[in-house]
C-alpha cells in the first residue's frame, strides 16, 4: 500500500492528476464512458440505445407492449423493421405487401394481420402457397380451391381427415365427387 502525504496530494490534485472522471483502461487517451450498467439507478441494467448499431437512437424499443422488443407484432422476439415477417404467419413481408396492403380492409396491413383476406382461416394455416393457381396466394384468396365455395364458408377444418383444409380440398369430404359439383 502506498502513503502519500497530504501536501503530495494537495498537488497532485491541483495539477490534475486526481479526478472523479472514470478510469481509463481500454484505450489510452481516450476517455471511457459511464461503465455504470445502471446508469438510470433503476435497479436494472441499462437498455442499448443504439442496439442495431446505426449510431442514431432506436426506436421506442417496446411501443406496441409485447415484452418482446422492438414493435413485435410477430411475437417472435425480432423486431420490425428489421423483421422479414412482421406477424410470424410464415409469409414474408414482401409477399404480404411491407405494410401497403390491406386486403380485408379492416386498417391492418396484410404483414401484420393474422387474417389477410377475413375469412377466418389464418394467414398462418393458409400458407404463402397458391392452390388454385389463380396468381393470389392463399392468404388473400377468398376462394382458394376455386371450387366456388368461399373459405369463410369451408372453414379451416379437415372435413375427410386426408390432411389437405377443406379451404383448400375440392372434395372435401372424400366422396369422389367435387364439391363445386355437389
Amino acid at each position: 500500500m502506498r502513503l502519500f502525504s497530504f501536501s503530495s496530494l494537495l498537488v497532485a490534485f491541483a495539477v490534475g492528476c486526481i479526478d472523479d472522471k472514470p478510469e481509463d483502461i481500454d484505450d489510452p487517451g481516450v476517455e471511457d464512458a459511464d461503465a455504470d450498467a445502471d446508469a438510470d439507478d433503476t435497479g436494472a441494467a441499462d437498455a442499448d440505445a443504439d442496439a442495431d448499431d446505426t449510431g442514431a437512437a432506436d426506436a421506442d424499443a417496446d411501443a406496441d407492449d409485447t415484452g418482446m422488443g422492438p414493435d413485435d407484432t410477430g411475437m417472435d422476439d425480432t423486431g420490425e423493421p428489421r423483421d422479414p415477417d412482421a406477424d410470424g404467419d410464415g409469409i414474408s413481408d414482401e409477399d404480404e405487401g411491407n405494410g401497403e396492403i390491406d386486403t380485408d380492409e379492416d386498417g391492418t396491413p396484410d404483414s401484420e394481420d393474422d387474417d389477410s383476406d377475413g375469412d377466418g382461416i389464418s394467414d398462418a394455416d393458409e400458407g404463402s402457397g397458391d392452390t388454385d393457381g389463380d396468381g393470389a396466394g392463399d392468404w388473400v384468396d377468398t376462394d382458394s380451391d376455386d371450387d366456388g365455395i368461399p373459405d369463410a364458408d369451408e372453414g379451416s377444418g379437415d372435413t375427410d381427415g386426408d390432411g389437405a383444409g377443406d379451404w383448400v380440398d375440392t372434395d372435401s369430404d372424400g366422396d369422389g365427387i367435387d364439391d363445386s359439383t355437389e
